[in-house]
C-alpha cells in the first residue's frame, strides 16, 4: 500500500473466529478515518460471501481486499489486529484488547491516539 499519509489496516484471519472485542472501537475509528479523509481498509483471508455477512452483522461498510492466511498471520498475530500506516511505514499495531477509541490530528498534520 503506498498511501501517502495515513491509513489503517484492519486485519482479519477469518471472519467467523475472529473476536469480536472492542469493535465498537473500530467502528469509531472507521467513521473517523472517513470525515477526516484517512484511508481505512479490511484486509481478510474469508471468501467474499463470509465477508460480507461479517460487515453486515456489525453495520460496517469498509473497503477490503483478501489476502492469504498465512500472509495476514505474519502481518498481524491477533484475529483481528488493527494497524497504523504513515506514508507505507509502520507506526503502530495493536490487537483486538488494546484497539485506540480514537484519534485527532494536530496542526503538523500528525495523528494523536486516544
Amino acid at each position: 500500500i503506498r498511501e501517502k499519509g495515513y491509513t489503517f489496516i484492519w486485519f482479519i484471519k477469518d471472519v467467523n473466529t475472529a473476536n469480536e472485542k472492542n469493535i465498537d472501537r473500530i467502528k469509531n475509528l472507521a467513521v473517523l478515518s472517513e470525515t477526516m479523509g484517512i484511508k481505512f481498509y479490511l484486509a481478510v483471508s474469508n471468501n467474499q460471501e463470509d465477508t460480507d455477512k461479517f460487515l453486515i452483522r456489525h453495520k460496517l461498510e469498509l473497503y477490503t481486499f483478501t489476502i492469504d492466511a498465512t500472509v495476514c498471520k505474519t502481518l498481524m498475530r491477533t484475529n483481528p489486529g488493527l494497524m497504523l500506516l504513515h506514508n507505507s511505514i509502520v507506526q503502530g499495531k495493536w490487537s483486538y484488547n488494546d484497539y485506540p477509541k480514537s484519534f485527532e490530528i494536530n496542526s503538523n498534520q500528525k495523528m494523536i491516539l486516544k
